[in-house]
């Protein structure tokens, strides 16, 4: 295995109206295990976690860059998101 350190500039596609955060703190919660295995009951709020996807849960994180008018860099939001070091949050 062939490890490179290098530096990339992250930044929130222009006209996409999304903003770029870097997770500060990501909650595990008990409701995760619930999703770490089959759930047949229709009623479930969270589907399954699919192998190889990323964990999910909630999170505080600090806005690097934003093309969205109600978010600046350095504001503080928390919300949903998967455990990654960066999320980019389009508007839903």
């Amino acid at each position: 295995m062939e490890i490179k350190i290098s530096k990339i500039k992250l930044k929130a596609p222009k006209g996409s109206g999304a903003f770029l955060v870097k997770n500060l703190y990501l909650s595990c919660d008990p409701y995760m295990k619930g999703r770490m295995r089959e759930i047949q009951a229709a009623n479930y709020i969270f589907p399954p976690i699919v192998p190889g996807q990323a964990l999910e849960g909630f999170r505080v994180a600090k806005v690097i860059d934003s093309d969205d008018q109600d978010f600046k860099p350095g504001d503080l939001v928390f919300g949903f998101t998967g455990w990654e070091e960066y999320s980019l949050i389009h508007k839903t």
